[in-house]
């Protein structure tokens, strides 16, 4: 349907799932045995610790919103196409290379150790935890928020704006 519709998964589907338009949400704590498809609208997946989509996750038309919910480090996402942000949430490190850019990352009292690989990612805020990024090479807007924050660019002409909030930053 055209009609926001919410799915939560904390076993198996065995098979592909496919929503309309809307605003389509899809939490993943399980296995999908085929792919997911949010179709159009302005969709959200979250991407449980552990969880598995065998076939990927299409975000559609929209601007639509991947999560990584972490529960300790990690390497890696599942094969996603069409998102145009990204959260990272829960606790633990996020190591990734990046296949895709991203306008947005968002980060939530976790850490990002990013690899840009070629492609970009224009701003990059957090919260009032204490949030960690590294990459290895520039980001046009950085906004961490009021925890004790770390930033590490790997770039010797860093041309962004870079703002690690109140607390002791380094």
């Amino acid at each position: 349907t055209d009609a926001a519709e919410t799915v939560t998964n904390n076993g198996t589907i065995a098979g592909a799932v496919s929503l309309g338009g809307g605003d389509d949400r899809f939490v993943n704590a399980g296995l999908v045995q085929g792919a997911v498809s949010l179709g159009d609208g302005n969709d959200s997946f979250v991407e449980g610790a552990g969880s598995r989509v065998v076939g990927g996750v299409d975000g559609g038309a929209g601007t639509n919103l991947y999560t990584a919910l972490l529960s300790g480090d990690r390497s890696g996402l599942g094969q996603r196409s069409n998102f145009q942000q990204l959260a990272v949430t829960g606790t633990g490190t996020l190591s990734l290379t990046l296949d895709q850019s991203f306008d947005t990352v968002e980060l939530a009292g976790t850490g990002l150790n990013v690899a840009l690989a070629g492609n970009r990612i224009s701003a990059v805020t957090g919260t009032d935890a204490a949030e960690q990024l590294w990459v290895d090479g520039d980001i046009a807007s950085v906004a961490l928020g009021a925890g004790n924050d770390l930033f590490a660019l790997g770039t010797t002409n860093a041309a962004g704006r870079y703002d690690g909030g109140a607390g002791s930053d380094t």
